[in-house]
């Protein structure tokens, strides 16, 4: 510092003085005076300039840091947290009102999940189960499954995906259902439905009554030409039962059943079928009379 001072001041005076004081500095052997003034420029010239490079190196690395930071802290907010699961046991069925008011009927043996911290910028679920949808209108609106992907804007539907096997049903408005795997697409208005498993797609059709398909949510299952092994889960699903049939399974049922009284359930579904039961605490065992 106290040579840049030197440096600066202009005065003869002191001029004269800083040249008698550098002629009287002895030059080491092998150099000359001009190599001495050069190295004391050079000192002079680079004690300012990298301490400013360095400062501004540092300000950028921790400007740097610091939004890195925030990005992450975002990221990790927005698709780290928020994910919601909703899981409903065998013998309950549950409504469930998604971030936008939408709601959702599930059935027994059913779970949805969201992220309810994304659902502004995507109202996404995933389903497993059953569930009747009442979307609010807004952006689009997708539920996915193991094979398909239902899209709408607002509008009423049923989704059933069990064991590789999605049926879309519309009940208000319009659905498109894409099958994942074969990428076929179909459109549903009121009353039609349509069925995927692996790359098959079953072209929409016009449903038989559509009260009874959603009756499920009142508690009523109807069935029309149903594999009994099919009734029968339903009704394992809904009164938390463990059931056995002693007989050929390759048999299909028409009729209906309530989940409100497992006893009726079973007459409703075991005379018809020509089928007699016993029942141990949550284990039922159905056999053929002629058996």
């Amino acid at each position: 510092m106290r040579c840049r001072g030197l440096y600066k001041n202009e005065g003869k005076g002191s001029s004269d003085a800083f040249g008698k004081l550098v002629e009287s500095y002895k030059v080491p052997d092998g150099k000359s005076k001009e190599q001495v003034w050069q190295a004391i420029f050079n000192e002079m010239n680079f004690d300012e300039n990298p301490r400013v490079v360095s400062i501004n190196r540092q300000l950028l690395s921790i400007a740097a840091s610091v939004i890195l930071v925030i990005g992450l802290a975002f990221y990790t907010v927005l698709f780290g947290f928020g994910n919601v699961e909703v899981l409903v046991p065998r013998g309950y069925q549950l409504v469930h009102f998604l971030p936008d008011s939408s709601e959702v009927i599930l059935n027994a043996d059913t779970r949805l999940i969201y992220n309810k911290n994304r659902w502004l910028l995507q109202r996404d679920v995933e389903l497993s189960g059953e569930a009747v949808f009442k979307v609010k209108k807004g952006s689009k609106f997708r539920v996915k499954t193991h094979n398909a992907q239902v899209s709408v804007l607002g509008t009423i539907f049923n989704v059933y995906s069990r064991k590789g096997l999605t049926a879309v049903r519309c009940i208000e408005g319009k659905v498109k259902v894409v099958a994942i795997e074969s990428k076929m697409e179909v459109l549903l208005t009121k009353g039609l439905e349509t069925k995927t498993m692996g790359y098959a797609m079953e072209k929409s059709v016009q449903t038989s009554n559509g009260e009874q398909k959603v009756a499920w949510t009142k508690g009523d299952f109807y069935f029309n030409n149903t594999s009994i092994n099919a009734v029968i889960e339903e009704i394992e699903r809904q009164f938390d039962v463990d059931v056995f049939i002693d007989g050929d399974t390759n048999r299909y049922y028409t009729g209906y059943f309530s989940n409100r009284n497992l006893d009726e359930a079973l007459q409703m579904v075991c005379i018809p079928m020509d089928f007699e039961w016993t029942t141990t605490g949550k284990m039922i065992i159905l056999k053929e009379k002629n058996k």
